[in-house]
């Protein structure tokens, strides 16, 4: 196993550096979506004093465009912000990448982590949409960071790393709502603390207070501009009657074969660890993951963008479960 383990520590690395920059390359040089022009055009519209939900539509929550709004106002109405976007967006995708490390540490070693992130950018279904200029992309960064700050709490008991979950939380819900899920997945497990005595009433109000202080912005605006309906319309009505509903049943299907080896080992590793008698961060790294899973059902368009947030928290589960399988049947 020590022999693995340095051509591990040995390959894994430079294979990661390579693939960054293979992933750069195509950054810079693959086509933009619709919906990338899109956004930066909504947070032109805003810099031009125009005013979300009041003078255009969106259907989505606008914290995005307070990072594309510095870009635009250095580059100014050149392509030079749309491919400075694109560019930053891929810094952001990198960020998400270091704390898929970060998180991934709380359960393996360095050189393991270091293969989770490497597996991470080498799956074609999230490295596809992982650097889009979309708000899925920097949601999807601070969810993880509220990920890791949580389990983090778990492991130190600090009220820090709590209240830091729940505020990331907060701005990954300004930039998209479908972080209503992720809320969900974070009450579900602390719910099940309370149950066993291992989370406090105390430290779960004030988990959602400070949720609930985070998102004041988005409400502020909302209440000052008399523009609840429009809010609601927009945002939630629209998205839960979208016209051209689609079955999750093809896209998830395509998902597996690009991916086939990660679903197949995060698949083999949810089995083995949930079948025994202890429940650790783990296990609650694989209920968040699941319960994100689950809420593809529910949605009327599950477009790729649904599984961003679920690749990282795979990729880590998928890793542990490649090692133990090798550890057992290989070596």
């Amino acid at each position: 196993m020590n022999v693995l383990y340095t051509k591990i520590q040995n390959l894994s690395l430079p294979l990661l550096i390579t693939n960054l920059f293979i992933l750069f390359f195509n950054a810079l040089n693959r086509g933009f979506s619709h919906d990338e022009f899109e956004h930066i055009h909504g947070a032109w519209k805003i810099i031009k004093n125009e005013k979300i939900y009041i003078d255009f539509f969106q259907h989505h929550h606008g914290l995005i465009y307070n990072l594309l709004k510095p870009i635009i106002l250095i580059f100014g109405d050149t392509t030079a912000s749309i491919i400075s976007s694109r560019i930053f967006f891929f810094i952001l995708f990198l960020l998400t990448l270091y704390f898929v490390y970060k998180l991934s540490r709380i359960f393996l070693s360095s050189s393991k982590s270091l293969v989770a992130v490497l597996i991470l950018s080498c799956c074609v279904a999230f490295v596809n949409s992982a650097f889009e200029i979309r708000p899925d992309v920097p949601m999807t960064l601070v969810a993880i960071i509220s990920i890791w700050s949580f389990l983090e709490f778990k492991n130190t008991n600090k009220n820090i790393h709590l209240y830091a979950s729940a505020l990331f939380l907060g701005i990954a819900f300004l930039f998209l709502q479908k972080t209503i899920f992720l809320c969900i997945a974070f009450g579900v497990i602390q719910i099940k603390d309370l149950f066993f005595r291992t989370f406090t009433l105390k430290k779960f109000f004030q988990y959602w207070i400070f949720f609930s202080i985070s998102i004041t912005p988005l409400f502020f605006y909302i209440i000052y501009n008399d523009i609840v309906e429009e809010y609601f319309i927009f945002n939630w009505w629209i998205n839960m009657h979208w016209g051209n509903e689609f079955s999750v049943a093809g896209p998830l299907m395509r998902t597996i074969l690009l991916n086939s080896i990660l679903w197949l080992f995060f698949i083999v590793g949810t089995i083995d660890s949930l079948r025994g008698s202890k429940w650790g961060k783990k296990e609650d790294l694989i209920a968040i993951c699941i319960i994100l899973f689950c809420f593809l059902f529910t949605v009327k368009t599950p477009y790729r963008t649904y599984y961003l947030l679920m690749y990282p928290l795979m990729s880590i589960i998928a890793t542990d479960s490649i090692f133990r399988y090798f550890k057992k049947h290989v070596i």
